[in-house]
């Protein structure tokens, strides 16, 4: 394949918004681990800091 045809098929992909829906499932994806990690995290931080007993258990995330 050559560039300008490359080329020519992303600027008409583009326009078709075809990448909206893979670029939305990866953002998507990369969010909820995010939350999920920033949960663990922070249910570890509050342990450290409080004790075990101190931490609810709806806090500790298995990423």
């Amino acid at each position: 394949m050559t560039v300008p045809t490359v080329h020519r098929r992303s600027v008409d992909w583009t326009m078709a918004a075809l990448w909206q829906r893979p670029h939305q499932t990866v953002l998507d994806e990369i969010g909820s681990r995010a939350w999920s990690l920033g949960t663990a995290f922070h249910a570890e931080s509050e342990e450290k800091r409080f004790g075990p007993e101190a931490v609810d258990e709806s806090m500790n995330v298995v990423a």
